[in-house]
């Protein structure tokens, strides 16, 4: 049986912050090099925005609430919003408020920089495409499959990510 945090070592927070940040980093930059300043400011806003709906409707939902989870969000939501009804986490109109853009912003850069290269062919933009496609999708998913959701006492509670990663329907 896995060991569930009550809260989560600061060694993992840094990780999922670090590959977070990178990621929104790189896709930073391919959105600047397609668009400009406007791209990306309006790409680092979306990506705050984001930031700030999760909290409202995942974090303020969690049974880390104020404290330190494996993002590190939920110590900062204590921070901005009220502690809601934990069992409201794995409610799908909570979920979808939040997953659906999450999705759209993290597959952004990768289209935007597709149909750059479809017109005006760059080999540092496709390697920032490929580098970019490594960190915000193949490893974002597996630091959630193998230091997230196995140690989450909230996925044991109700999550829906938690039942995914480990095949529970």
């Amino acid at each position: 049986m896995t060991e569930l945090y009550e809260e989560y070592p600061v060694s993992i927070v840094c990780q999922t912050s670090f590959q977070t940040f990178l990621s929104y980093l790189i896709g930073l930059t391919i959105l600047y090099i397609v668009g400009g300043l406007i791209f990306g400011s309006v790409y680092i806003l979306l990506a705050i925005l984001l930031l700030l709906l999760s909290m409202r409707f995942r974090c303020s939902y969690c049974y880390y609430y104020e404290k330190r989870c494996a993002t590190g969000l939920g110590a900062l939501c204590g921070l901005l919003f009220k502690k809601r009804e934990s069992s409201d986490f794995s409610n799908s109109r909570n979920v979808s408020i939040v997953a659906i853009p999450s999705f759209l912003l993290m597959f952004l850069p990768l289209i935007a920089g597709i149909v750059y290269i479809l017109f005006e062919f760059s080999w540092s933009l496709l390697s920032l495409l490929l580098l970019y496609s490594f960190t915000a999708i193949v490893l974002g998913f597996a630091i959630r499959k193998s230091l997230l959701c196995k140690s989450c006492k909230q996925g044991e509670i109700g999550c829906l990510a938690y039942q995914g990663m480990k095949g529970i329907k």
